[in-house]
């Protein structure tokens, strides 16, 4: 009895070890890309239209990759921190890009049209395109990434990219302003 009892412990030790190797290594259901890690690449359409884009095409010398819903109730202010990052930084060859998850693409227009938007906004219905590489997304999970897609830091919560403690991440990815920059 003693026997089998212990056998079918070990048995189950080594089954929630294999569960928990697969999501350490492998399963990005759950686990979010971390510092090092290069972005997966994937194909989506803009959600303005046009021909689909891959993401890494959108990074420039630096770029912020964030999954938005417009269903998410933080997703019109930190739109709009966003916003002011990209005007702060894209003539700099600094990108903002925002994947969507919202199933339909009309939202996304009437959003970008109401907010003033002026980053990139592709489109990933429910995350579908995107979950296998970078894992479910389930809130605002941005990452600041260099121009070569190598993940410098990765957040689960929205981010105020306006503190200076961000503002330190970003400017070594860019080339010094000019005379001048305001």
């Amino acid at each position: 009895m003693v026997r089998k009892l212990a056998g079918a412990l070990a048995a189950l030790v080594v089954a929630a070890a294999a569960v928990l190797a697969f999501q350490y290594l492998g399963g990005r259901e759950t686990a979010p890309l971390r510092p090092g890690e290069v972005v997966p690449d994937v194909e989506l359409k803009a959600v303005e239209g046009g021909a689909p884009a891959r993401v890494r095409d959108n990074l420039g010398r630096g770029a912020v990759i964030v999954f938005l819903d417009t269903r998410w109730p933080a997703t019109t202010r930190y739109a709009e921190n966003l916003e002011r990052l990209n005007r702060r930084y894209h003539r700099r060859g600094f990108r903002v890009v925002a994947i969507a998850l919202d199933d339909s693409a009309e939202v996304w227009r009437d959003f970008i049209q109401r907010n003033a938007i002026t980053f990139t906004v592709l489109h990933d219905p429910g995350g579908r395109a995107t979950r296998p590489g970078w894992g479910a997304v389930s809130g605002p999970v941005a990452y600041l990434v260099d121009g070569g897609g190598r993940v410098i830091s990765a957040h689960l919560e929205p981010v105020n990219w306006s503190v200076e403690e961000q503002l330190r991440r970003i400017e070594p990815l860019l080339p010094p302003p000019p005379a001048g920059w305001p």
